[in-house]
């Protein structure tokens, strides 16, 4: 079984002329362990629904990809799709709310986030719309 963003519920930005929409659902382990993320709304917004795959697991010192507790970590988030799209990765979301298009992991502590990345044996992420969403939040 793959992870997952399932992605519950778009949000529109106040100024659309800039940034695009913010997605806010659930990060999925494999095993089924849960997470609530965010990806977007600035630059192109959320990270488009398709297939990628998750590679380079690492600690990080940027600000943006700290949480609450301290940790700074990131994943890449590897596609061949869009050549516009680049630098993705999945981290916590620090600073702000949202992302440039990452998945922002919006729990306090990520360490168990990070461990189940780093010792996934399954690299592939798909990005798909809940069947029960609230599209287009006001």
């Amino acid at each position: 079984m793959p992870w997952e963003f399932i992605i519950k519920e778009l949000h529109a930005h106040p100024n659309q002329q800039k940034h695009g929409f913010s997605a806010k659902g659930e990060l999925v382990s494999p095993g089924g362990m849960r997470w609530d993320a965010i990806s977007g709304p600035f630059q192109k917004g959320h990270l488009p629904v398709t297939t990628y795959k998750i590679s380079d697991c690492r600690l990080r010192e940027k600000t943006s990809m700290t949480d609450d507790a301290g940790n700074a970590w990131s994943c890449n988030i590897d596609q061949s799709t869009d050549p516009s799209r680049t630098l993705l990765r999945i981290h916590p979301d620090g600073n702000n709310e949202g992302t440039l298009g990452c998945i922002g992991i919006s729990e306090k502590d990520t360490t168990s986030v990070y461990n189940a990345l780093k010792n996934s044996n399954d690299t592939t992420l798909i990005v798909r719309f809940a069947r029960d969403g609230n599209w287009l939040v006001a």
